[in-house]
């Protein structure tokens, strides 16, 4: 519904009858299905009757109600600051959808500060003031212009959008997400809540993706996912896709990547480290050799004695990375002879074994973060030559990326 809260005064410079004529013309342009009078007690036995029977006259149907301004708060723009803002809150909490405007063009200073100010803090959607268009600035009946101010919080909703795409583009999406709630809890307009909506969707989306839960069939309907992103997304969780394993390690160096942007190297480092691991995996996957529980079966006979000899309490052989790699070695792969010729690699992977979120007390550095990443993005290209493209697919966009989509 649309609600219009217009202030009623005593037209002392024009008179009763060119205010309320004024104010008439007002409530006629916006066509609210609520007007709300703010009146005095003064105001509401003189002004507002003229106004009432100006609007009987040319059968405005519209249901009326009335604020009271009582015991001089007309003239402390504190008490009508407050009970406009309280007003207009409670207003909302009966109508979800209301759209508010505010026309502070009659009353005393004080009310059409308070009346102004009480409207941006509750959050309306438009303010209004009533312009003579006559000789020496009187409200002249038959001379108004309603000069619209648009949406109250214009500079509110741009500044939060600001804030909204920072935390986006740096993939802090419970931030994100808590911007949107509070844009949706104060700033009641249309477009607003449609922004929230279709944002609140996306937000989801990759909050989600980078925890490694990743969505299924229902994010094809989200509106601004890239299409490249669908197609990555589609592959990786397609048990039946043949190159799923190489999906699944473009998507841990993409998240070791985001972690790198944010300065969070620990944690780069402990999702490289797994990417380093899963790269071995996925080459003895391919000659049928499963690293949790490898079948000496498989191996070539010189090599059965040599690895018969790791099997645990349960019976199983179960390989760690370096074991991997030393496999991959053992069976003439460039994977293991790489990994084994490359002290500098190895080095950075002790430097992560001695950090804090492994087994010891040293945070990683920036640089061993990006030497590393770049040995294992090498490391990777061995596996497969086109990871980079598909890191490119499966990477996150940026906030006008998505908005281009939306």
């Amino acid at each position: 519904m649309k609600h219009l809260l217009i202030t009623v005064g005593l037209g002392a410079s024009g008179g009763a009858e060119s205010l309320a004529g004024a104010i008439a013309y007002s409530v006629k342009t916006h066509h609210p299905d609520v007007v709300h009078f703010v009146v005095t007690k003064e105001s509401e036995s003189t002004t507002l009757p003229l106004v009432e029977q100006m609007l009987e006259e040319t059968e405005v149907i519209l249901e009326k109600r009335k604020i009271y301004l009582t015991n001089g708060e007309e003239r402390d723009f504190q008490d009508v600051f407050s009970k406009i803002q309280d007003y207009i809150k409670k207003l909302k909490e009966e109508d979800a959808k209301a759209e508010i405007t505010v026309d502070f063009t009659a009353g005393t200073k004080p009310m059409s500060a308070g009346m102004v100010l009480g409207g941006c803090v509750a959050g309306v959607d438009s303010f209004s003031y009533i312009m003579n268009k006559g000789e020496g600035g009187k409200p002249l009946r038959g001379g108004e212009a309603i000069i619209a101010f648009g949406q109250a919080f214009a500079y509110q909703i741009e500044e939060m959008k600001k804030l909204f795409a920072f935390c986006f583009d740096r993939y802090d999406f419970s931030s994100a997400a808590e911007v949107l709630i509070k844009m949706g809890k104060i700033i009641n307009t249309s477009s607003v809540q449609g922004f929230v909506e279709k944002w609140q969707d996306i937000v989801e989306f990759y909050f989600r993706w980078d925890l490694f839960n990743h969505p299924g069939e229902d994010f094809k309907g989200i509106p601004g996912i890239p299409e490249r992103n669908k197609a990555f997304l589609g592959k990786l969780t397609n048990p039946h896709f043949p190159q799923r394993d190489i999906y699944f390690l473009a998507d841990i160096l993409n998240n070791a990547q985001r972690r790198r942007e944010e300065k969070k190297f620990d944690d780069a480092v402990a999702r490289l480290y797994r990417a380093v691991e899963l790269i071995a995996q996925i080459k003895l996957r391919a000659k049928g050799i499963e690293t949790s529980n490898v079948d000496t079966e498989r191996l070539p006979q010189g090599l059965r004695d040599k690895y018969e000899p790791l099997r645990n309490d349960k019976g199983k052989i179960q390989l760690p990375l370096y074991k991997n790699y030393e496999l991959l070695s053992d069976l003439g792969e460039e994977l293991g002879k790489n990994f084994f010729n490359d002290y500098e690699l190895r080095n950075l992977l002790e430097k992560r074994n001695n950090s804090i979120l492994a087994h010891g007390f040293s945070p990683v550095s920036e640089e061993d973060c990006l030497n590393l990443k770049d040995k294992i993005l090498n490391l990777a290209g061995l596996l497969h030559k086109s990871i980079s493209q598909i890191m490119e697919e499966g990477k996150f966009p940026d906030y006008q990326e998505v908005r281009k989509n939306l």
